[in-house]
């Protein structure tokens, strides 16, 4: 008897189980989309002229910014030369006496209008063994220093050096 009824339960939950699935998997099948079931299917609700589209938009899009990366590379490149060739002129008019030279010449590595960012970056500077002197620029930007020198002379070895090791934009400032 208590095998009889165990069975007896057994075959009418597998049977209750199939009244329940069978009426929900048929709601699913009829709220729903072919496109949706095609994508739970395999088949893609994308054409395959919409896919070769996209493909081909998206090689256009890397070939503009390699472009437009080489180009910024170039623009930049010319900008320090022309940066170098006006920092050797004025070295050579200071080396001719037609120029006198300034008080002191700061390597510049960063640049901030917010006095606790150029606080922040200073200390951080010092913690890497360089001088981390705060100096009032121009247009009310706090000049984050690696180091102050006496001439232009001794400040252009030490600005590439700060160019190589700790910003790749460093340069030399000094007020007129």
């Amino acid at each position: 008897m208590v095998f009889t009824s165990y069975f007896y339960l057994r075959k009418k939950t597998k049977h209750m189980k199939k009244l329940i699935i069978f009426p929900i998997i048929a709601l699913m099948l009829l709220t729903t989309s072919c496109k949706k079931i095609n994508q739970w299917f395999g088949d893609s609700a994308v054409s395959e002229e919409q896919v070769a589209s996209l493909v081909e938009e998206n090689r256009a899009l890397e070939q503009q910014l390699k472009e437009d990366s080489l180009a910024y590379e170039q623009q930049i490149a010319r900008m320090r030369q022309e940066y170098e060739q006006k920092l050797n002129a004025l070295q050579q008019k200071i080396d001719n006496g037609e120029v006198a030279e300034k008080n002191a010449y700061y390597v510049v590595v960063g640049s901030f209008k917010n006095m606790k960012y150029a606080t922040d970056y200073a200390q951080k500077i010092r913690a890497m063994g360089y001088e981390g002197k705060i100096v009032d620029g121009p247009n009310d930007f706090n000049l984050v220093t690696s180091g102050t020198y006496e001439t232009l002379r001794t400040s252009i070895p030490a600005m590439k050096n700060a160019r190589s090791k700790i910003a790749s934009k460093a340069w030399v400032y000094f007020n007129k």
